[in-house]
């Protein structure tokens, strides 16, 4: 839908939506830079005051995933007009809790009447231009670190349900009422100790409009964002597609909250899960032996969800050390692996964001396989990628024929290819197929 409004042009703006970023940054001076997001949503436990703390907790999370400092607030409520004004006054006395624990002040706000209750916040950070992280900075080789468990989402919709195991609540809202303050703390001390700095804040002036992660920043941290209403593997594949590679995360190393597979094996399945599901599986490649709940959880929409970092390797095991000494429950799931788009050949195809989940070893590249060895597909998120893909199919004498389908019917687009219907059309969304008659090399049977 963006993709069809006006665009603005502000060489200021350092980070805007066009990948899909945790927040925007508009530069205000040679080392300082705004850093601005908003978030909201209706509760989701019953206690008011733990609902305010997650709401803040969830709208703090944005700021910290792009390495920035908050400083302001803006509440956001929608409240119905006879409702219980105690019950608002404690959601309200929660949030302020995570905002005076993040060290943000609250300035002002703005209520509505709402049928439904509905409360968040805007906030305000600031950052160093050249110290913000990007979803586009992930690079091969880099360790892929997690700070919070997954299981949110499922254990949500048990508690809505009445259903959820007080143990289960215990955990999910520890989870959501616990700051990224320390892990971006951490992570973010990575990126001053590894040369950031001074130099830089000498050469940028307001209005350049230089991108930070192209500004010949060296940095142990290459990555970050945070885990929320995404999941795992919707956030994993906009770094993926930011970064130009793909992912290989080992589904065993992958923390989850206490419950969470017993809530996905009940059936409390958030809508969601199941929309994240239908947008994003069309990315992932899984190993037989992955369970099918284990598939289930990496599309679990998380509330205030841990940040995925992107670590050069070797400050890898040094970084994961001193998160947990911080206090930080964090665990290394995966590794960047090269898009070698260079690696396609006839009978192969490449993937623009793949991502692998192990035990089997790492591809090249990504395949999307039907069952049917002489039919294999691909998907591009941009035109550009799109033509590069097309070029590199004509180096490699493979024909491909386009189709073109909207971003949110990448899995329906799949399925006529497989079942031959061609039709629809965006400037969004491109499907390649190709009709060869080799199978990829190192396709594993």
């Amino acid at each position: 839908m963006l993709g069809k409004l006006a665009r603005q042009h502000d060489p200021n703006v350092l980070v805007g939506f066009d990948h899909a970023d945790d927040a925007g940054v508009y530069q205000i001076g040679p080392a300082t830079a705004l850093v601005q997001t908003v978030d909201f949503f209706t509760p989701i436990v019953d206690d008011p005051y733990t609902f305010g703390q997650i709401a803040a907790t969830n709208a703090l999370s944005d700021i910290y995933a792009m390495g920035g400092r908050p400083l302001t607030a803006l509440a956001l409520v929608c409240f119905p007009e006879k409702g219980d004004l105690e019950i608002l006054e404690r959601i309200l006395a929660g949030g302020l809790s995570k905002m005076m624990e993040a060290n943000c002040t609250i300035v002002g706000g703005h209520s509505i009447r709402d049928d439904e209750t509905k409360f968040g916040y805007s906030v305000t950070g600031l950052i160093h231009p050249s110290k913000v992280l990007m979803n586009s900075g992930a690079k091969a080789g880099d360790r892929l670190l997690l700070t919070k468990a997954l299981g949110t989402g499922v254990i949500s919709t048990a508690i809505k349900k009445g259903v959820a195991k007080q143990s289960w609540i215990d955990a999910a809202v520890r989870s959501m009422t616990t700051l990224n303050k320390a892990a971006a703390e951490v992570a973010t001390s990575r990126v001053e100790t590894a040369g950031v700095g001074t130099a830089r804040a000498e050469t940028t002036r307001v209005g350049t409009g230089v991108p930070p992660v192209q500004a010949g920043r060296s940095s142990a941290v290459h990555a970050m964002t945070d885990i929320t209403g995404f999941g795992l593997i919707g956030h994993a594949r906009e770094v993926a597609l930011a970064s130009n590679v793909s992912l290989y995360i080992h589904a065993a190393r992958i923390p989850l909250l206490d419950g969470a597979l017993e809530c996905v094996r009940a059936g409390h399945i958030p809508g969601g899960l199941k929309a994240n599901r239908e947008f994003a599986e069309c990315v992932v490649e899984y190993a037989q032996s992955i369970s099918e709940e284990m598939k289930t959880m990496l599309f679990d929409p998380q509330t205030a969800g841990g940040l995925l970092i992107s670590v050069a390797p070797g400050f890898a095991g040094d970084l994961l050390n001193a998160l947990i000494k911080a206090g930080v429950a964090a665990a290394e799931i995966g590794e960047v692996v090269p898009k070698a788009l260079s690696a396609l050949k006839p009978g192969g195809t490449v993937s623009l964001a793949g991502i692998h989940m192990s035990p089997i070893p790492a591809l090249d590249y990504q395949e999307y396989l039907y069952g049917e060895r002489d039919i294999h597909s691909v998907t591009a998120n941009t035109r550009q990628d799109g033509r590069e893909l097309l070029s590199l199919a004509a180096g490699a004498n493979v024909k491909p024929h386009v189709i073109t389908y909207p971003l949110d019917q990448a899995n329906q687009a799949l399925r006529d290819m497989k079942e031959g219907k061609i039709d629809g059309e965006s400037i969004i969304h491109t499907a390649w197929r190709y009709e060869l008659s080799t199978p990829p090399d190192s396709r594993l049977a």
